[in-house]
C-alpha cells in the first residue's frame, strides 16, 4: 500500500481545534490543511537529517573542570559565548546554539 492510500484518523479534539483556527471545513479542506502541516513537518525532519547537530560529547573542544561539580566548557577559540559553559554534572547531548561547529 502506498503512503497516499493510507487512512489518516483525526480525532475530535484536533478537528475542533482546526475548526476554531480555520472555520468549518469539509473533508477536502481538512485534507489540504493536514497535508500542508504534514509537509512542513517532513521538511523539518529532512533538514535535520541533512544538517546533523554537533554533539559536545564527540567534540575535541569539550573540557571538564571538576570543582564541587563537574562543569563542562567549550574550548573552541571561535565560540561566541565568552565562558563557553555548556553544562554541569552531565555532559550535554547536543551543542548549544552558539557552537562554532553549527555554522
Amino acid at each position: 500500500m502506498e503512503l497516499r492510500d493510507r487512512v489518516v484518523v483525526i480525532n475530535e479534539d484536533n478537528r475542533k481545534r482546526l475548526s476554531s483556527l480555520y472555520g468549518e471545513m469539509d473533508s477536502g479542506d481538512l485534507e489540504r490543511v493536514v497535508n500542508k502541516h504534514l509537509s512542513i513537518c517532513i521538511d523539518g525532519i529532512e533538514e535535520d537529517q541533512r544538517m546533523p547537530v554537533p554533539r559536545c560529547g564527540e567534540c575535541e573542544f569539550l573540557q571538564c573542570i571538576e570543582f564541587a561539580n563537574r562543569n563542562y566548557y567549550c574550548d573552541h577559540e571561535n565560540r561566541e559565548n565568552d565562558m563557553g559553559f555548556v553544562g554541569t554534572d552531565k555532559m550535554p547531548v547536543t551543542s548549544p546554539e552558539w557552537c562554532p561547529k553549527r555554522k
